[in-house]
């Protein structure tokens, strides 16, 4: 691919210095000139459909439409004069001309692009006869998205950007002529085709062809107060903006330029908001009176609270004493939560939900590298030319970052999945390897061995940057291809040519989850990863990495925060004396000097009797608002966007007033103030406050406010000083199939919900779309097994068994079966495995062994 080469054009006599692969609707747009567009959008390929771009260029005898005319050396531009006016007024009149003239009720009143220019080019009457189209209505029952054809002018946005970004193709141009429509195949409903419901053909319709349906009829654009938030989903933060009238959401969208979305949001996060206005919701604090729950006054709550907490405390002492904070709450109630825990209390027992998913990333990558988080940022993505996806659903678990892959490829990136099951990146792969489930470290040692036998390990890097080499290779050298094709149930050729793919991009980067973490072997497998990264020199520039994808909204946060047993906030060491002085100088109290007990140990030694009082914020442990920090280290603003319903309070306040109840005053007036405390803390925070990230967030470390964040980890060494190899031998999973239980059971995230489904399962619209639990299984098993596509099954593990429907696919390999966790009334986690990660104590949820009967 050539350089671009810089140009020097003129606009409307502005003299601009550009570069000529930028076309003169992006160089306008840059400079802030104005030239009307309906088929134009930025995250899509320039179409050139609408012709309302057209300009007039020095020498040229046509108008050139300028979303796909590039500029070129000594270009003279001219967007507006009487001929250009002419014929865009005369674009609008044909659009118009076969268009309803139904603005006073239209839901895109305000909001629609046609109607914008229309009045921007004074189009008060269509001069123009004719056939018109008599469309029929379109009986779409699904509860998200509605269509309208004949306020459709063939823009072609919704169907490039369910190409394009999305890749789900689901509508495009149907007939021809005049009869061209937009549609499904067949005119299906959007439910029965290949459509996510996204909504992103929404967010990209400049008309009242495609709109929210949840929000129809409950006001106009310019009616709405607009909040911008951070999406409360996954770890990878989307920017959203809540559109708000009478103290209520009525629809979410997102802005263009807000990071790292740019205005894609995936199904729950545009639609699975029901949840806010739910009458499930708590309003009041309820206290348990005669075996049952009973409204109570908050002094009521905080008096019964204060007491109880402080007889514990001075009866059995701080040890007895177990604190959950939660991802799913935001940076500055996770550092009141361990403030609340080990300042008022002297508990040390203080742990949160990453325990259950990326507790193994966390101490992983902190012993490879010094730092237990994501490497790389989101918006890198695009320009890796190699893509190594193992143990992950990117496309499912992680919406975005999965339309950023497909942009990579669609740029010539080279992907490899390595999953034990077919995932919808499978369908971009170059190479899927669909290993056997607990047998990544094999995997991972076989694909080194291969990359060290054929020389191609990055020398210079490895003896610059690192250390134990020797070690790492003296192991891996044992994994022979044809030994770790033997352990993973794989071909010795893909073994290789994954060796060889990853070694020899140029930005090979690594991404992961729980398909990783959540093993015994957890943390080791994060290690394998990190080895991998460090033979091949992929650390430390832009576009490489090892990029382990959170979960939940601010699971990365809540580690930050200090909500851990093991650090205070910023990953300070508890046994450090110098560091625990300071937080007591602080604090103005002794704090605890030993590592505190993991959510695995609390449990159980509150079994054993000897934790007397768990306190609980926002998380359920037996199915398992300020600034969020998402899965690249970002830290983003959420905002208060409707008053607390009720009596409800926001958890810092009621943490603050617990506190102070406690009789450890605190006199916080707003989240600002706590996050600048924590700030003044942990070295990693210093530099971002409020009013830094009040329009973007800021990737830590930030040490000073003066520094402008860190948009990649270890450029010119590591946090550690020289990256670490581990030497690592393969264990095999806690529980392998027998006899009675045949199978092996994974579990996973589909799209449409999140976690134990809390918040999707209250979404009318999700819940017509996934409704029910599922067990995947081959269709070998299947006739075996004398199992229908959609029949009822049980599925039973040692520990108990459920019941769900029974789907066949060539997704999961004969004697394998996949499920998702979300569904409460059919609990998978109730029958996975106990074992545990021997460094982190994460559960192993991702191998079990089960076995499958007809109902």
């Amino acid at each position: 691919m050539s350089e671009n080469k810089e140009v020097k054009i003129n606009i409307d006599g502005k003299e601009i210095i550009t570069v000529d692969n930028k076309t003169i609707l992006e160089i306008a747009m840059e400079n802030k000139i104005h030239i009307p567009h309906l088929c134009y959008d930025r995250r899509l390929e320039p179409y050139g459909a609408c012709r309302l771009c057209l300009v007039e260029i020095k020498d040229s005898r046509r108008l050139l439409p300028a979303c796909i005319t590039k500029a070129s050396e000594g270009m003279v531009i001219t967007t507006s004069n009487d001929r250009i006016t002419r014929v865009r007024k005369t674009i609008l009149e044909l659009l118009l001309s076969d268009h309803p003239h139904d603005c006073m009720t239209c839901d895109r009143d305000g909001a629609c692009k046609l109607q914008k220019y229309a009045y921007e080019f004074g189009v008060k009457k269509v001069k123009f006869s004719g056939a018109k189209h008599k469309l029929p209505d379109i009986n779409d029952h699904n509860l998200f998205i509605e269509r309208d054809y004949e306020k459709c002018i063939l823009c072609g946005r919704c169907a490039r950007i369910c190409k394009e970004v999305v890749g789900a193709e689901a509508i495009d141009y149907v007939g021809r002529g005049f009869n061209t429509i937009i549609s499904t195949p067949y005119g299906e409903s959007l439910l029965n085709t290949t459509c996510e419901l996204c909504g992103q053909c929404v967010s990209s319709c400049p008309t009242g062809a495609l709109v929210e349906k949840m929000a129809m009829g409950k006001g106009k654009d310019f009616e709405f107060k607009k909040v911008p938030s951070t999406c409360t989903y996954c770890g990878v933060g989307c920017s959203l903006v809540l559109n708000i009238k009478n103290d209520r959401v009525v629809k979410v969208t997102a802005d263009i330029n807000a990071v790292p979305n740019h205005g894609n949001l995936c199904v729950k996060g545009r639609f699975a908001y029901d949840f806010i206005h739910s009458p499930d919701r708590l309003t009041t604090p309820l206290i348990r009176k005669n075996g049952k729950l009973e409204e109570a006054s908050w002094e009521e709550a905080y008096k019964l609270i204060a007491e109880r907490l402080m007889e514990i405390k001075n009866k059995y002492g701080s040890d007895s004493m177990g604190f959950i904070s939660s991802s799913r709450c935001t940076n500055e109630e996770n550092y009141l939560m361990q403030k609340l825990a080990r300042a008022v209390f002297g508990s040390r027992h203080i742990d949160q939900c990453a325990r259950t998913c990326h507790a193994p990333t966390v101490a992983g990558l902190a012993l490879s590298f010094g730092s237990g988080a994501m490497t790389n940022s989101i918006e890198e993505i695009k320009n890796c030319d190699t893509l190594f996806i193992i143990g992950a659903n990117p496309t499912e678990a992680h919406p975005i970052i999965g339309y950023e892959m497909k942009k990579a490829v669609r740029r010539g990136a080279t992907v490899i999945v390595c999953d034990p099951r077919k995932i919808w990146m499978t369908k971009l792969a170059k190479l899927h390897i669909q290993h056997r489930p607990g047998t990544d470290i094999p995997l991972l040692n076989g694909i080194m061995n291969v990359i060290i036998s054929e020389g191609l390990e990055h020398k210079s890097y490895i003896a610059e940057r690192t250390e134990d080499y020797e070690e790492l290779k003296k192991t891996v050298m044992q994994y022979t291809p044809e030994k770790v094709a033997e352990i993973c149930e794989v071909s010795v050729d893909d073994i290789r040519e994954a060796a060889r793919l990853y070694a020899k991009g140029k930005n090979a980067r690594i991404f992961y989850t729980l398909g990783i973490t959540e093993h015994t072997c957890g943390t080791d497998n994060v290690r394998s990863c990190a080895n991998l990264a460090m033979l091949c020199g992929n650390l430390g520039r832009e576009s490489v990495g090892v990029n382990p994808m959170r979960g939940q909204n601010n699971v990365q946060g809540s580690c930050d925060m200090g909500a851990l047993p093991n650090v205070y906030p910023g990953y300070q060491k508890v046994d450090d004396p110098a560091i625990r002085e300071k937080f007591e100088k602080a604090y103005g109290v002794s704090l605890p000097d030993k590592v505190g007990y993991t959510i695995t140990d609390m449990l159980e030694k509150a079994n054993e009797g000897k934790i007397k009082s768990l306190f609980i914020m926002a998380e359920d442990i037996l199915m398992s608002e300020g600034t969020f920090t998402n899965t690249e280290r970002r830290v983003q603003r959420i905002r208060k966007a409707i008053e607390p319903i009720g009596n409800s309070k926001p958890d810092w306040q009621i943490t603050v007033d617990i506190m102070n109840h406690c009789g450890y005053k605190q006199h916080f007036s707003s989240p600002s103030k706590i996050w600048d405390e924590m700030a003044s803390l942990a070295p990693n925070f210093a530099g971002i406050n409020y009013n830094r990230i009040e329009k973007t967030g800021i990737q830590w470390p930030c040490p000073s406010c003066e520094h402008p964040g860190t948009k990649f980890l270890h450029k010119d060494k590591f946090t550690r000083g020289k990256g670490k190899f581990f030497a690592l031998e393969h264990r095999e999973p806690a529980e392998k199939p027998d006899r009675e239980y045949p199978l092996i059971l994974s579990t996973g995230r589909v799209l449409y919900h999140y976690n134990v489904g809390t918040q999707t399962r209250r979404s009318a619209g999700i819940m017509q779309k996934s409704p029910v639990n599922f067990a995947e299984i081959s269709p070998i098993d299947a006739e075996l097994l004398k199992i229908e596509d959609g029949e009822k099954i049980i599925v039973e593990s040692r520990r108990g068994k459920i019941e769900c429907k029974a789907v066949v696919t060539d997704k999961v390999k004969k004697g394998r079966i996949w499920m998702p966790f979300h569904f409460v009334e059919s609990m998978t986690n109730v029958i996975t495995n106990n074992a545990f990660d021997n460094i982190t104590r994460t559960a192993e949820y991702k191998v079990c062994s089960a076995k499958i009967s007809k109902i």
